[in-house]
């Protein structure tokens, strides 16, 4: 039981690494990070390197000691220099082998300094390297891969310590390294304690892991924010600022798909084919950008769901993804919204009026009716969208404003859902493509939109 819940524990974590999975918002976000992680890393070495000058003068007892610490100080700083070049020519071989290498050239270094000390002092006792306060620095390797924001580095840092540590201490107990088991003899004498040796690397290995869990979590919270915000950018996309909050806070969300009822307005601009044609297409692209986004704020307005624009038409849902509990509470928006629309168009024209252009007229057709709604498509494309046959009787119906030479036609079903307190005129039954049975719609004239749904 134990081992499945471990298993389970680090298939949740190995998902949460996979780039693979992440979306595009979140991998942007952790390659920043890294690089930045990278400069800092860098800066760091750099910061290392004139301790390490200071370190050089202060320790040399002879010249031949400050040979050697100039030469080791050299070839940390030579490595530090490659580092920067690969970093500004934004190497690819930086994060496949590189970085780990340099795991591997900071340990030896800090691992070799000390054996070839001990060699030139003390050959005969090997536990001069065990003991050497140098050792201490090796928790820099460990920190600085955490900075780069890469968990496998910084678990290969750790394990690579393990790996230096104790064949240090294998090379010395086959040297034979003087055991004992007082505690003044390991502090001041040449003996050693070997549970202390033993011992020794868990306060840095415990760093290495509280490094990782950290990282871990910065990990896990920046992918949880980057993807709640793309939902919300894919949300706000189709859902009113209202609906986008409502939904990104939801813990259930609406990908599966249900069926219920729903207000379905279309709307479409009158003769756009011939307005498009003389039109140059910077100028007609941010006609349709400026249309779209003040039409949108209107369906938007009244809690309107934007299914999606069809050249230039605007399809759009009421009830969606949840219907009002106020019975006709959806239609009336959809109503509403269609009026607040043809506001919209009032001061679109006059705006073009002004620039000695001519008027635009749009159509717009409402029905009530149940479809599917849900998210579909494939998994690098998913759209919110609503199917049936109500989807294509709200076409129709908007359609038919030619027909009648109307502006604004509902059909039977929203009137029986709004009831009363709509002035409208009845037309003749219609026999639409894909109906069997002839449409019944109205012409809406008023009553004056309000400025909010209620």
């Amino acid at each position: 039981m134990k081992r499945n819940s471990l298993f389970i524990f680090w298939q949740g974590v190995s998902n949460l690494l996979n780039r693979n999975s992440m979306n595009g918002t979140v991998r942007g976000i952790l390659v920043k990070e890294e690089q930045i992680g990278a400069y800092a890393t860098n800066l760091f070495r750099y910061g290392i390197a004139v301790l390490f000058l200071f370190l050089a003068f202060g320790t040399a007892k002879s010249p031949s000691d400050l040979f050697l610490n100039f030469l080791t100080l050299s070839l940390f700083l030579a490595f530090t220099i490659l580092h920067t070049v690969l970093l500004i020519r934004k190497s690819k071989y930086l994060n496949i082998v590189f970085d780990y290498f340099t795991v591997i050239f900071d340990y030896s270094l800090i691992f070799g300094t000390p054996v070839i000390y001990s060699l030139r002092v003390s050959p005969d006792n090997f536990a001069h390297v065990l003991k050497n306060p140098i050792l201490f620095l090796l928790m820099l390797p460990i920190a600085l891969t955490a900075l780069q924001f890469r968990i496998r580095l910084v678990l290969f840092s750790i394990l690579l310590f393990v790996v230096f540590w104790f064949g240090l201490v294998s090379a010395g107990l086959y040297l034979g390294i003087p055991l004992t088991q007082d505690w003044k003899d390991y502090v001041l004498g040449p003996g050693v304690i070997l549970s202390d040796l033993i011992l020794r690397p868990l306060p840095f290995i415990i760093l290495g892991l509280i490094l990782t869990f950290i990282t871990y979590r910065a990990v896990s919270m920046i992918r949880r924010i980057g993807d709640l915000e793309s939902r919300r950018a894919s949300l706000a996309r189709f859902f009113s600022p209202d609906v986008v909050e409502q939904l990104s806070s939801a813990e259930a969300g609406f990908e599966s798909g249900v069926r219920q009822k729903v207000s379905i307005l279309f709307s479409d601009i009158r003769e756009f084919t011939q307005l498009s044609e003389d039109l140059d297409p910077s100028v007609l692209a941010q006609f349709l950008t400026d249309y779209r986004n003040r039409m949108t704020n209107a369906i938007f307005e009244f809690g309107g769901t934007l299914d999606k624009f069809i050249g230039d038409a605007i399809m759009a849902t009421f009830g969606t993804p949840k219907p009002s509990e106020i019975q006709g509470q959806d239609a009336s928006n959809a109503i509403k919204a269609g009026q607040k629309m043809f506001l919209v168009l009032e001061e679109i024209n006059s705006e073009r009026k002004k620039r000695g252009l001519l008027p635009v007229e749009i159509g717009i057709g409402i029905h009530v009716g149940e479809v599917f709604c849900g998210t579909i498509g494939t998994e690098g494309r998913m759209e919110y969208t609503v199917i049936g046959d109500a989807v294509n009787t709200a076409s129709r119906i908007e359609s038919l404003c030619k027909l009648f030479k109307e502006r604004f036609l509902i059909s039977d079903a929203v009137l029986k859902e709004v009831g009363s307190g709509l002035l409208v005129k009845k037309l003749p039954l219609t026999k639409v493509k894909g109906k069997s049975l002839p449409l019944q719609v109205y012409s809406l004239s008023g009553p004056k939109p309000v400025s909010r749904k209620n």
